[in-house]
């Protein structure tokens, strides 16, 4: 009896071990089918926005511009374009007079003209020069500009970019430096009447514009006042008339490279320009001449002032000082040029006379040896008597 009672108890734990372990085996393969389901359901959403992104995409692709023209506020310009009362007003607003400002429509038409579409009307010719010399004289952000004008920014962009290039195609028509011997006599002339200063044709000189780091040999452009800009080099006349111009030469490099490197010294060394009429001074031929500070070399036909690091005597001085007084041209034309067009930011660096050359490469008083100091000795003691 007692061995019987011992199996059937056998034969329930058994059987109870064996339930337990088939409803955990249900309960795993139940597990199992929920976290299939899940994932199958997890796929198929994730298919399913895959598809709704791509037809998104697909769909703003072809889908047309919004809107051609956004109606924003016009009329003011047109307004003072055409009223006379206004005409005193255009040089303090656009930089030059109403006359110049007509002279510029009509000198860029052909290259600034836009027509009518069906989409929208052209950007007139006149309100074009318009926006570019008011972006170019007030220094304005494009969209500070294309408020003021009515316009949209990318618009304002387009056209600043077709105007300077329309300008640019111009530019020789306007900078000319003299090689007929009349015009240059005139020049000698002018400058001769502003400080006594013979044989002087024009003043030369050097700018920087301040730019961003470019990506590509930015620290060529790092220039000695820890600022990134490019070179600008200018030759003016005894009217303030800039008749020569050099640029995009890197900030670091200082001015006597930049003018080895200009067409300006080419033409000069091979006696295309600054050849004639000549004039004897004090016993020496001495041609045609640019002067300019003590960061340039003295050559033949450019002139620079003595070194202030040395004991001057009176004559050399006073050659100084003449020289001085006839170069303040070029500085007052940069002057103008920063005050007048300010979209370019404009460094301060004319080299003062006491300033030493960096070059290193005997450029100023270390070539002076040669023709350029004879004929600056030749023209101290002509200034002298």
């Amino acid at each position: 009896m007692d061995s019987e009672r011992s199996l059937f108890m056998i034969v329930a734990i058994l059987l109870v071990i064996i339930a337990i372990r088939k409803a955990q085996r249900f309960r795993f393969i139940a597990l199992n089918m929920y976290f299939l389901r899940k994932r199958r359901q997890h796929d198929l959403i994730s298919a399913l926005l895959a598809r709704r992104i791509r037809r998104i995409r697909h769909t703003c692709v072809r889908r047309g511009r919004a809107a051609w023209v956004y109606p924003r506020p016009q009329g003011w310009f047109e307004e003072m374009y055409q009223n006379p009362v206004f005409s005193t007003l255009w040089k303090n607003d656009f930089r030059v007079t109403k006359e110049t400002f007509d002279y510029i429509c009509q000198l860029v038409g052909p290259d600034l003209s836009r027509q009518n579409t069906r989409f929208r009307k052209a950007v007139a010719l006149n309100k074009r020069v318009a926006i570019a010399l008011w972006r170019m004289g007030t220094g304005n952000s494009y969209r500070t500009t294309g408020i003021t004008f009515g316009q949209g920014k990318s618009t304002v962009i387009k056209i600043c970019e077709n105007f300077m290039e329309a300008l640019i195609r111009h530019k020789d028509d306007f900078i000319q430096f003299p090689d007929d011997p009349l015009d240059v006599t005139l020049a000698m002339r002018r400058s001769e009447s502003l400080a006594g200063f013979p044989n002087v044709v024009g003043a030369i000189d050097g700018s920087h514009i301040a730019i961003k780091a470019p990506h590509v040999n930015h620290e060529d452009y790092f220039n000695r006042k820890q600022n990134y800009s490019i070179n600008l080099q200018g030759v003016v006349d005894a009217t303030g008339k800039f008749i020569d111009v050099s640029t995009g030469w890197p900030g670091s490099i200082h001015d006597a490279r930049v003018l080895r490197l200009s067409t300006l010294y080419q033409r000069a060394e091979h006696n295309l320009i600054l050849t004639e009429p000549v004039k004897r001074i004090n016993g020496v031929t001495v041609r045609p001449l640019l002067i300019g500070d003590s960061a340039y070399p003295l050559l033949p036909w450019l002139v620079s002032p003595y070194p202030h690091s040395r004991n001057l005597n009176r004559n050399q001085a006073k050659f100084n000082k003449i020289l001085s007084k006839s170069r303040v041209i070029v500085e007052r034309a940069f002057g103008k040029l920063k005050c007048r067009w300010r979209a370019d930011e404009f460094e301060d660096d004319h080299s003062s006379d006491d300033e030493d050359d960096e070059d290193g490469d005997d450029d100023g008083d270390q070539i002076a040896f040669g023709q350029g100091r004879i004929v600056r000795q030749a023209l101290t003691a002509f200034l002298a008597e």
